[in-house]
Order: C-alpha cells, then sequence, then structure tokens
C-alpha cells in the first residue's frame, strides 16, 4: 500500500472540496458562485479525478467506476429532479427528504450487492 500516494489524493480532494467551500462562502455577496460551483461539480471535474485515481490498478476499475458512476448519476439526476419538484417546500423539508433518499439508496446498494454486478 502506498501511503504517500494516499496522502497525495487525499490532498488534492481535500483542496477540491475547499475551493468549493470557499465558493458557497462568497454566494453571500455575489449569487453566481454558488452556480459556478454548480458548474464545476456538474462537469466531470471529479469524474477525471476518480477515473485517474482508478486508472492507477487497471483499465478494468476505470470501467467499473464509470458503470457503477452512470448509476450513481442516473439517481443523482432523479434526486434532483425531485428537488425542482419540491420548489415550493421549506428547506429544511426539501434537505431531509433529500438525505432520506440518499439514506434508502445506500440501503438499496449495499443489501442488494449491487456493487457485485456488471
Amino acid at each position: 500500500m502506498n501511503y504517500i500516494q494516499i496522502l497525495l489524493d487525499a490532498l488534492v480532494g481535500a483542496i477540491l472540496l475547499g475551493v468549493f467551500s470557499y465558493l458557497s462562502q462568497l454566494y453571500v455577496d455575489k449569487p453566481y458562485y454558488i452556480r459556478i460551483i454548480a458548474f464545476i461539480w456538474a462537469t466531470p471535474t471529479l469524474y477525471f479525478y476518480f477515473l485517474y485515481i482508478a486508472s492507477r490498478n487497471s483499465k478494468k476499475a476505470m470501467y467499473d467506476f464509470t458503470n457503477h458512476g452512470i448509476l450513481g448519476l442516473l439517481i443523482t439526476l432523479f434526486a434532483m429532479f425531485m428537488t425542482y419538484l419540491m420548489a415550493s417546500f421549506e428547506k429544511n423539508t426539501i434537505i431531509i427528504a433529500n438525505l432520506t433518499f440518499l439514506i434508502l439508496v445506500f440501503i438499496w446498494y449495499f443489501c442488494s450487492k449491487i456493487y457485485s454486478l456488471f
């Protein structure tokens, strides 16, 4: 196990998340920063980073990562669509609904052993 590589990956990931956090703090003064965060998140920025990490193992690891990433993306798109439909709900209700959905998806994914498929 290469602990230096793990530390480097964690550092790069922390920097990426720190930039997202910084931009979200600026939202109060400049509302377009939250839009930039959404765009960066939705573009393949994080996908590229995780794919690069998976590529260290093998081409099959990249393929497996992509397959399960597509599944996660479809589930996320569904959650986003549902959030969009909940626009008239209270902020906390939307957060709780999304958290509940996340927990249910995790239970389904791990109890059904989806990770062992395709």
